[in-house]
């Protein structure tokens, strides 16, 4: 009879378990082991350290101000002419004088930090004036990707940060408070921005709403940097027969040059003015256009930001000033003006 496999496994194994009993053979007792140390158990592990606390959310002292968002009859927010961090300082109650006299260096300081940035990376700064925020879309990864990379150039600066008060907070000059204070009043104002263009109806171009709120975040981080850029080329037409002698030019680009040139010389109107040095620049090549703004800043007086604000006198009691005060005292800081202290004391 033939066996299953199944059956012929299980006749195997009885087999091989089987085997070793019968053919046991008794061997004699090894010596004793030796006796063995009492067993430790190994030391337990470390606790874990406790977890840091979460932090808790700062808040703005809760202090009366005027938000600095304005709207026109139809309810469209009006574009601040100045940057909003500079704004929100000036509408910030916290900022007295005797603290405004202990900022004022660092104002002028400030503008040169970010145009010595804009020059640096001035034909981004030109293709940001030539629309390529408005050209960025959602949809268009690779194209967000290398416009946010230039942007970038401007907004992860090491050597400066993306606000002045912050900078003054973390410098010790003037406290935690005051910074929360301008944040929250320059916040305000920058969301009150996003939610309307969120709500905007398609470009012409296709652009949607949040294309539309996308293009607004980016171009609020580079405000600051806009707004000196434009002043470096209202200053480079104001400077330009100084400047055009000690540029090297070639012969046809000194020819398209000069009648723009004479024709700037003798326009008054800004807006025709800010045209005309733009097709002066570009005639230029990079590397002129870069030298031609740094010569305009050489050009500018030696300017002392640590006497632009004179410390007030013995025993004066200084004046409470308001946001226009403050505004006006911040733009002629950045100018390289001097504010005379003696005003505002009595």
């Amino acid at each position: 009879m033939l066996l299953s496999r199944k059956s012929l496994l299980v006749l195997l194994a009885g087999a091989a378990l089987g085997a070793p009993t019968q053919a046991q053979v008794t061997t004699p007792p090894g010596p004793k082991p030796e006796p063995t140390a009492p067993y430790t158990p190994p030391p337990a592990p470390p606790a874990p350290p406790p977890r840091p606390a979460r932090p808790t959310r700062e808040v703005a002292p809760d202090v009366e101000y005027n938000p600095i968002t304005e709207r026109d009859t139809s309810g469209a927010i009006i574009p601040l002419a100045e940057p909003p961090e500079y704004v929100a300082m000036a509408h910030n109650p916290l900022i007295n004088l005797p603290m405004m006299i202990r900022i004022a260096p660092h104002f002028y300081t400030r503008r040169l930090a970010v145009e010595r940035l804009v020059i640096d990376n001035l034909e981004i700064m030109r293709e940001i004036e030539g629309g390529m925020i408005e050209q960025m879309r959602m949809g268009d990864e690779q194209g967000m990707r290398d416009a946010s990379s230039k942007i970038s150039t401007f907004t992860t600066n090491d050597e400066i940060g993306p606000y002045l008060s912050a900078h003054l907070d973390e410098a010790g000059i003037t406290g935690h408070a005051v910074n929360l204070l301008t944040a929250k009043i320059r916040g305000e104002y920058e969301n009150d921005l996003t939610k309307e263009a969120m709500a905007s109806k398609p470009t012409a171009d296709g652009a949607t709403g949040l294309d539309q709120m996308m293009q607004k975040v980016l171009r609020m981080s580079i405000t600051e940097h806009e707004y000196f850029y434009r002043r470096l080329m209202m200053d480079a037409a104001d400077q330009l027969g100084a400047v055009l002698p000690q540029l090297t030019l070639g012969g046809a680009t000194a020819d398209a040059v000069r009648p723009l040139a004479e024709r700037l010389e003798g326009e008054g109107d800004l807006d025709a003015r800010a045209a005309l040095i733009r097709q002066v620049f570009d005639l230029f090549d990079a590397e002129t256009r870069k030298r031609a703004l740094e010569l305009t800043v050489e050009l500018r007086p030696e300017i002392d930001p640590e006497w632009q604000m004179a410390p007030l006198p013995e025993n004066a009691i200084p004046k409470p000033i308001d946001d226009e005060t403050r505004m006006e005292m911040i733009l002629q800081l950045l100018d390289g003006g001097r504010v005379d202290t003696g005003k505002f004391v009595v």
